[in-house]
C-alpha cells in the first residue's frame, strides 16, 4: 500500500509539472463504463446488472458484459437526476488505470460543475505523505442501456484493502462518518453519549466484531477529559490518535475550505494495535468556494475549532501542537505543494483530461438547469477556482504563518 500511494504521489508531480505542456495528453474518449440492465437497481440495496468497459489505450482490459452488482448511492446527492453509484465486479479488475479491485464508486459529479473538487482534495492529501489514505481517482464516461449518461469520476471505495487495515487484528477498525468530534454541549446529557447506529461501523462486520466501544472511549475522550488528561504524555490525545495524520487533515480541511469535513465526510479507522486512530477524507465537494448544494461560498473562512479535538489540540497544544502544524505547513510549502501554482496546475492537468467530454456531458446534463445557483460552465467555473484558490492560500499564509 505504501509503495501504491508513493507511486501516485511520483506520477501527481509528474503530471502536474510535465504533462500540462504535452498536447498529447488530451484523448477524445476517456475509458468507457457501459451497464446494462438498469432497471431493476435502486438505492434500497444491490441488484444484478451487466457492465462492459473499454479503454481504447488498454484493450487488453476490455470487460465484455461482466454481471456485476450495482446500487444507486447518495445522501442530499440523491435528490440530483444524475445519480452516484456503487458497484461490484465479479472479480478484482483494473479500472481506468488504478488498481485490481471489485469494489467502486462512479460518483456523479452532478452538483459540481468542476468535476475536480473530491479529485483535487484526494489527490492533494495523498501527495502531502505517502502514509495518507484518500481514494485514488480517475476519470471515466459511463454509458447505460447503450445511451450516453455523462462524465462520472471513478474512486476506489475506502475498505480494508485501500486503507491497509489489518482485519486480523483484534484492534483494527474502519467507521464511516462518526460523530465524535462533538463538543460536550451537543452530547444528550452528562452521562449518555449519543449512541453510535450501526451504519457507522464498515469493517469488522457488526456480527463478527462489535467495535462501537473502542469509538465511543476516544469520543469520550476528547469530549471529557480534563485539560491534564488531554494533554498528558503518555496517555493522552497523542496516544490515541496519530498525531501526523492528523496535522496532515488539518491542512486539507483549511486549504480546501471543508467545512463540512469538520464532523463528517471522513472514515475514522485504526490499522493495527501498534498505530494510533486515523482518518482519511471523503465527500469533499463542499470545498474550493461552493457548499455542497453549489451555493458559493467564494468569501468564507473555515474555522476549524468547529471540531472539538482541533479546537483543543491548538488551545491546549500539547507536545507543541501548533508548532508541529507550522512546522508542516511549512515544508509543504517549500516542497511546492501547498502553493496556489501547485494546485491550479492540478486543475489544469484534470482539465486537459475532461475537456474533450465536457460538451456531451453538458449535453446530457445541461448546466443552466434549476437546481444550480448559477449558469456558469465547467470552463467558467474552473476560472473562478483558480482565482479563488490565490486568494484563499494568501489568507491560509496569513494564518499559519504569523508569528
Amino acid at each position: 500500500m505504501v509503495a501504491s500511494r508513493r507511486f501516485i504521489l511520483l506520477m501527481t508531480l509528474f503530471l502536474v509539472f510535465e504533462s500540462c505542456g504535452d498536447p498529447k495528453a488530451s484523448r477524445d474518449f476517456l475509458p468507457r463504463i457501459y451497464l446494462f440492465g438498469m432497471d431493476s437497481v435502486s438505492f434500497e440495496g444491490k441488484s444484478e446488472c451487466y457492465l462492459s468497459y473499454l479503454d481504447e489505450d488498454e484493450d487488453d482490459l476490455r470487460i465484455d458484459k461482466q454481471r456485476i452488482m450495482a446500487k444507486y448511492r447518495g445522501g442530499m446527492s440523491a435528490g440530483f437526476p444524475k445519480h452516484s453509484m456503487t458497484i461490484k465486479l465479479r472479480k478484482a479488475h483494473a479500472l481506468a488505470g488504478l488498481k485490481n479491485d471489485r469494489d467502486w464508486i462512479l460518483n456523479a459529479s452532478y452538483i459540481d460543475k468542476s468535476f475536480m473538487r473530491h479529485k483535487l482534495s484526494f489527490d492533494l492529501f495523498n501527495s502531502f505523505s505517502t502514509d495518507n489514505e484518500a481514494p485514488a481517482t480517475a476519470y471515466v464516461e459511463v454509458y447505460m442501456d447503450s445511451n450516453y449518461y455523462g462524465l462520472y469520476v471513478l474512486m476506489e471505495r475506502m475498505d480494508a484493502s485501500a486503507l491497509a487495515v489489518d482485519k486480523q487484528d483484534s484492534t483494527s477498525f474502519i467507521f464511516k462518518g462518526p460523530p465524535i468530534f462533538l463538543r460536550p454541549a451537543l452530547l444528550l446529557d452528562s452521562l449518555n453519549l449519543i449512541p453510535f447506529d450501526n451504519q457507522y461501523q464498515k469493517s469488522p462486520r457488526i456480527a463478527e466484531r462489535n467495535m462501537h466501544s473502542h469509538l465511543t472511549r476516544a469520543r469520550d475522550f476528547i469530549a471529557r477529559s480534563s485539560n491534564e488528561e488531554f494533554s498528558s504524555e503518555p496517555g493522552g490525545i497523542q496516544d490515541l490518535f496519530d498525531i501526523k495524520n492528523i496535522i496532515d487533515w488539518h491542512l486539507l480541511l483549511l486549504v480546501t475550505n471543508s467545512e463540512d469535513g469538520l464532523a463528517k465526510n471522513y472514515y475514522v479507522y485504526k490499522k493495527n494495535e501498534g498505530t494510533g486512530i486515523r482518518i482519511a477524507p471523503w465527500d469533499y465537494d463542499h470545498t474550493f468556494g461552493r457548499d455542497g448544494d453549489n451555493e458559493p461560498s467564494w468569501e468564507s473562512f473555515i474555522d476549524c475549532h468547529g471540531n472539538f479535538m482541533l479546537k483543543r489540540l491548538l488551545a491546549l497544544n500539547p507536545n507543541n501542537y501548533r508548532e508541529s502544524l507550522k512546522r508542516r505547513y511549512i515544508e509543504l510549502k517549500e516542497r511546492g505543494i501547498l502553493t496556489s501554482e501547485y494546485i491550479n496546475g492540478m486543475i489544469q492537468e484534470n482539465y486537459r483530461i475532461i475537456e474533450p467530454c465536457l460538451d456531451r456531458n453538458a449535453a446530457a446534463w445541461p448546466m443552466d438547469a434549476a437546481l444550480y445557483y448559477d449558469s456558469l460552465n465547467t470552463t467558467r467555473e474552473l476560472e473562478l477556482i483558480k482565482k479563488w484558490t490565490v486568494k484563499h492560500m494568501r489568507l491560509v499564509d496569513e494564518l499559519m504563518l504569523a508569528n
